[in-house]
């Protein structure tokens, strides 16, 4: 869909989609603008993807609580972030810009220094 819309708005040469196993691929470091992640949670891809984030650029990841379990009961505990996950694990280049919890998941905006 991302990419759709950056065609439809003639911004496609502008931006890099990548479709990967998250737990196989590895980005270079700190060559991105912006890292998404949404719906996924693995503390290896995560420390992966906020080393991809360039000096400058941003870090935004969305990821089940605990508390999804309860109306997922099959969702395992492993792919559900922990109190203060994931903010608790970035690194301190980086500023929380905001983290906060939407019904059963949580979301993070984070910068990388410049």
């Amino acid at each position: 869909m991302l990419g759709d819309e950056a065609r439809r708005r003639g911004l496609d040469h502008l931006i890099t989609l990548v479709h990967a196993d998250l737990s196989a691929w590895h980005p270079e470091p700190r060559s991105y603008a912006v890292v998404l992640c949404t719906g996924f949670w693995a503390p290896a891809v995560f420390t992966a993807a906020a080393d991809a984030v360039a000096a400058g650029g941003l870090l935004g990841w969305e990821a089940f609580t605990a508390q999804a379990r309860r109306s997922r009961p099959s969702l395992r505990a492993e792919w559900c972030l922990a109190p203060g996950e994931p903010a608790s694990l970035l690194r301190p280049d980086f500023t929380l810009l905001d983290q906060h919890d939407r019904g059963s998941k949580r979301q993070l905006l984070a910068r990388r220094h410049p």
